[in-house]
């Protein structure tokens, strides 16, 4: 195997194939550190071969990389009930000519697996919305797709940045603060003009 013309693999087959037969050879090619454009060239030496002229194999080859994913949620403390903005526009593509073309979010209610269970909600978009009606950790899982039509995809490792999964922690709403503190607020009022009023009385002279 070559890539611009420079050997990079090869393979000795021992095994004796009958006509028509294949054979499989695989290999991981974990060398490449640059991206760009490979020309690949894959030649078969055959012996007794009586047609050489079908025994190279060319094929383009274009690396590419990966976009960087991050999620932000406002508000920053969520309450069930209560709207919630998601916001994937400071992910970026590491690529120089890369775009990412599509977001998808996939929203999970407490208890529930990705990968296993169903998505409580599909939302697409770089920014959404949603109102989270049960209490618990929410299961937030964002899926994009690039220009070069790249996406996740469970069988190819390198795919891994084009997904990020985390968790909204989603909290009952508590007893409204403004319930305990305009009450107070009154109560102390009303203590500073008894005592006003007290004072008051008391410097009276009597008639």
């Amino acid at each position: 195997m070559y890539s611009n013309s420079a050997l990079i693999k090869q393979w000795l087959l021992n095994d004796t194939l009958t006509q028509g037969g294949t054979a499989t050879l695989e290999w991981v090619w974990s060398e490449i550190t640059q991206i760009g454009n490979y020309n690949m060239t894959i030649h078969v030496d055959v012996e007794n071969d009586t047609n050489p002229d079908d025994n190279t194999l060319r094929q383009y080859m274009q690396v590419i990389n990966t976009p960087q994913l991050n999620i932000t949620y406002t508000p920053s403390t969520v309450f069930v009930n209560e709207n919630v903005t998601l916001n994937a526009s400071s992910s970026i593509h590491n690529d120089p000519d890369g775009q990412i073309t599509s977001y998808s979010w996939a929203l999970y209610e407490p208890g529930a697996t990705p990968g296993v269970d169903s998505p409580t909600a599909m939302l697409n978009g770089i920014n959404v919305s949603y109102n989270f009606n049960e209490q618990g950790n929410w299961t937030i899982v964002l899926t994009v797709k690039d220009n070069y039509g790249i996406t996740y995809d469970t069988k190819r490792t390198s795919t891994a940045p084009y997904r990020l999964e985390m968790q909204v922690y989603v909290q009952t709403a508590g007893f409204p603060l403004e319930y305990i503190v305009i009450p107070v607020i009154v109560i102390i009022v009303v203590v500073l003009v008894a005592i006003l009023f007290h004072r008051r009385r008391a410097r009276k002279p009597p008639s």
